[in-house]
């Protein structure tokens, strides 16, 4: 965080989560150890590739936010982290004082954190719809790292063509529930069981992104093994910082195995060269943290049994509308990560409510349930459409919504008809972690 690495990613304390399997015993899901940390670390440029804000910045407000001195940032805020508050219980307390909008400086960093009420007024503008791509591509046209929205939108366009026409919600349910049979209910069914499966959870999400994607050249268990430790191998360089830069035709560790298993099995389907950064989105951003999500859900479903119970109904009626609402109302109740998705850049200045953004700040979505936390707040305004945001909005909204809503539920629902959650699980903030 201080070095500009905001985005956290918290993985849940089970403490005591138990999961019946509605023909036989209870099993237990012991404690599993406080895990949280960076997701994404950039080293960013300061090109300007968009129009300046019309208006000078000497006649805009400044954004507020706690006052910061040159090279060390906001002191304030650094002092409550080095006190142990945690970031969510940092950011609230900003958001408190500061409103929807405000700035945080930390070390060189400017971060810019905005309420999803005003998200569609910032990430809409195309100067705050950059990326801090740090690198060269090693994929081709992967949309995380295209720096320009207007570079980024023709491949967007193409992208999401592909995946209107080739995805096939009913096969990626279908091969959601084969992964959980050969991967998850042996483990979960085991009387040995140490600990929440997210290993075989991420086996099992894989195999059906690659079905997603790959269709009948699906990647076998040799090649969903090498491409699981290629990707965490990427995404450890990406978090770290060890690639920095880069130079010349070198590729990050981890990128070019990465592009040797996809490619192979796009060309035994067939498919279009378009599915390689397809595939790396699907993996880096949505099969790595899939488990993650999966777990927040369960103790959420555990300790609130009406709402399970009407998840398992529609998981039993196939209702797929209704299960995902009661998913995104699982994820709307808590921060699983103060932050919705990667940050983007403010490529240039740019002016909302007369207040300027400034160039080179990242900008993060703020999780409606830190603003909750800040405003008291207990009960959700009729207007506030987890779903409609959950993803992003703007021209950088993530395409993988319609892979993701198709599993997330297929998941879900088999685990809410197989098993039943319980254990009086929960969750409250203890020593700066959300346990």
């Amino acid at each position: 965080f201080l070095c500009g690495r905001p985005w956290f990613f918290g993985r849940p304390l089970l403490d005591s989560l138990t999961m019946m399997p509605l023909s036989n015993a209870w099993i237990s899901l012991p404690q599993v150890p406080p895990a949280v940390g960076p997701t994404l670390a950039n080293r960013y440029g300061t090109r300007t590739v968009a129009r300046r804000a019309t208006k000078t910045s000497k006649s805009m407000t400044p954004l507020p936010g706690p006052t910061a001195v040159p090279f060390l940032g906001a002191l304030s805020v650094i002092w409550a982290l080095i006190r142990g508050k945690s970031l969510l219980q940092v950011l609230s307390e900003q958001r408190r004082k500061h409103g929807p909008i405000f700035l945080l400086k930390l070390g060189p960093s400017k971060q810019v954190w905005v309420s999803p009420e005003k998200l569609s007024k910032v990430y809409e503008l195309p100067q705050c719809a950059g990326r801090p791509a740090s690198f060269k591509d090693p994929f081709g046209d992967f949309l995380f790292l295209v720096r320009d929205p207007k570079d980024a939108q023709p491949l967007r366009e193409k992208q999401k063509a592909w995946l209107e026409k080739n995805l096939d919600a009913a096969k990626i349910q279908e091969a959601a529930k084969s992964a959980l049979e050969k991967h998850v209910w042996p483990v979960l069914d085991s009387q040995e069981l140490q600990a929440f499966p997210e290993e075989a959870l991420r086996v099992a999400t894989y195999s059906a992104v690659s079905t997603a994607l790959l269709g009948t050249a699906e990647l076998g268990e040799g090649e969903l093994e090498r491409l699981m430790a290629a990707t965490r191998e990427y995404s450890e360089m990406r978090v770290k910082g060890k690639f920095g830069r880069g130079s010349g035709d070198e590729l990050p560790p981890g990128a070019a195995e990465i592009k040797e298993i996809v490619e192979a099995a796009i060309a035994r389907s067939s498919r279009e060269d378009v599915v390689l950064p397809l595939m790396v989105a699907a993996s880096v951003g949505g099969a790595e943290i899939f488990p993650t999500l999966l777990h927040w859900m369960l103790i959420f479903f555990a300790s609130h049994p009406t709402e399970q119970a009407a998840a398992a109904s529609a998981a039993k009626s196939n209702d797929r509308e209704q299960l995902l609402k009661a998913i995104y109302g699982a994820l709307r109740s808590r921060a699983y990560s103060v932050a919705l998705g990667p940050p983007r850049k403010v490529l240039a200045d740019a002016v909302v409510e007369d207040m300027l953004i400034p160039e080179g700040a990242l900008l993060f979505a703020m999780h409606p349930a830190v603003v909750d936390d800040a405003l008291g707040r207990t009960q959700l305004a009729p207007e506030d459409d987890f779903q409609s945001y959950a993803f992003g909005v703007g021209p950088r909204s993530c395409l993988g919504k319609p892979v993701a809503e198709a599993i997330l539920p297929a998941v879900l629902g088999a685990i809410l008809q197989r098993y039943e959650l319980g254990g009086g699980v929960e969750l409250k903030d203890v020593e700066g972690e959300v346990k």
